[in-house]
């Protein structure tokens, strides 16, 4: 049951657009092992843009099913690479926290 979401986490989601998918499943406090496979996702379409990552679809077509389009329309080489940055970040936390959490269950 989703519960109140991790405060540092929801600290690092302010650079994602508002309907991206990792941030609302942040919000939602979605499973965080679920959160680093989709944060994983869509650093790989932002990095392959052209490039067929899932079904065929480029990772343009998929980041802008996870909530990026409009954000894709505006963003210019440099802010994609800021963004690809936070999605390390909010990776490498939501990571920790998620094996922090499988410990705790151990």
């Amino acid at each position: 049951m989703p519960g109140k979401p991790n405060s540092y986490l929801k600290s690092m989601i302010v650079d994602l657009p508002e309907p991206a998918k990792t941030r609302l499943m942040i919000e939602e406090n979605e499973d965080l092992d679920k959160i680093v496979n989709q944060i994983r996702l869509e650093k790989q379409c932002l990095h392959k843009l052209e490039e067929k990552i899932q079904d065929g679809e480029t990772g343009k077509a998929l980041l802008c099913k996870f909530g990026y389009s409009e954000w894709l329309k505006e963003a210019e080489l440099g802010d994609r690479q800021e963004m690809y940055g936070f999605m390390i970040q909010i990776e490498s936390v939501a990571a920790d926290l998620a094996e922090d959490e499988d410990d705790e269950e151990d």
